[in-house]
């Protein structure tokens, strides 16, 4: 099962239709979210997940389901977001940025420490590309622990064995204090009006300089996204779903994903489907089949 984090890391962030980005106000607010889980036609109980807390129109805080805060989040004069923070771990918070109304940077904070960023660029209103920098000292890890790393990220597997198979070429450990922040992957971005139609992940420039000749600039991995016609309530969520500050087209896109096909430049390929049931238009259920599971997940609204 890949589940790629486009995101958010990470990571569910989003892009909202006005002409604001990080600002979330939905048409109808979420309050709190359920999961089931179903085992060869054994249902688990359906516990919940989330609680939403709102302010007016701005969202204060996301709760576990025993109430203890997730994420608190704060926000500029314009009602941008522009940090996320958990009371449970004060070293531990992502900040954003911005130039005007559009996005221009997200960073997460582990120790008081910068450990990961991503930076965006749009055409017109429109994200069209990521770049996502991590903590240079993966670099100097074992290819099996910069694998494990990488991959928990939400990095394409595939792509992270690979790059790990060419540790050899990286700078050595006595260059690492020169070289304390690289930049990893690519990810650009197509739309079909205000959904995103495709991901492309690729090797950053960065990362290709340091593998000069080693036939991996062609490398590709591809999420093909179908989507219903109703209502997605996580349209313009710039908070934090994953490990990763990275948006994700879950929540980058107006409408709800119904289908995500993941593809390589090796003929690899698999696809994921989703299906809802609906209440005045905004999902109130969303089952995902895999084998013989079922991932199942309850909205409520204020």
């Amino acid at each position: 099962m890949k589940k790629i984090i486009l995101l958010s890391v990470i990571t569910l962030f989003a892009l909202i239709s006005c002409t604001k980005e990080g600002v979330f106000n939905p048409k109808k607010k979420l309050s709190k979210t359920y999961s089931q889980f179903i085992a060869l036609g054994i249902s688990g109980e359906k516990e919940l997940q989330q609680i939403f807390e709102w302010d007016g129109k701005l969202l204060n805080a996301i709760k576990d389901k025993d109430g203890v805060i997730e994420q608190q989040f704060e926000y500029n004069s314009k009602k941008q977001l522009v940090k996320i923070t958990n009371p449970e771990s004060p070293n531990y918070y992502v900040s954003l940025s911005y130039n005007g109304s559009k996005i221009e940077t997200q960073e997460l904070y582990m120790d008081g420490k910068l450990f990961a960023k991503s930076e965006y660029t749009h055409s017109g209103n429109k994200i069209t590309e990521m770049v996502i920098s991590l903590d240079a000292a993966l670099l100097f890890e074992s290819p099996k622990k910069m694998t494990e790393k990488l991959s928990y990220f939400g990095i394409p597997k595939k792509m992270t064995e690979k790059l790990s198979s060419h540790a050899a070429k990286f700078p050595s450990s006595a260059q690492k204090a020169s070289l304390p922040f690289i930049s990893f992957y690519a990810v650009s971005l197509d739309w079909s009006g205000k959904n995103i139609s495709k991901m492309t992940i690729r090797y950053s420039d960065e990362i290709l300089s340091l593998l000069e000749g080693d036939n991996v600039s062609d490398w590709r991995t591809y999420v093909t996204y179908s989507y219903d016609k109703n209502e997605n309530p996580y349209y313009g969520f710039f908070g934090v779903s994953g490990e990763l500050p990275i948006l994700e087209a879950t929540s980058l896109s107006e409408n709800n994903v119904t289908s995500e096909k993941f593809e390589d430049n090796e003929g690899d390929s698999e696809v994921d489907n989703y299906v809802y049931e609906y209440e005045n238009k905004f999902p109130v259920k969303r089952t995902y089949v895999y084998d013989s599971y079922s991932f199942i997940d309850f909205y409520e609204y204020e």
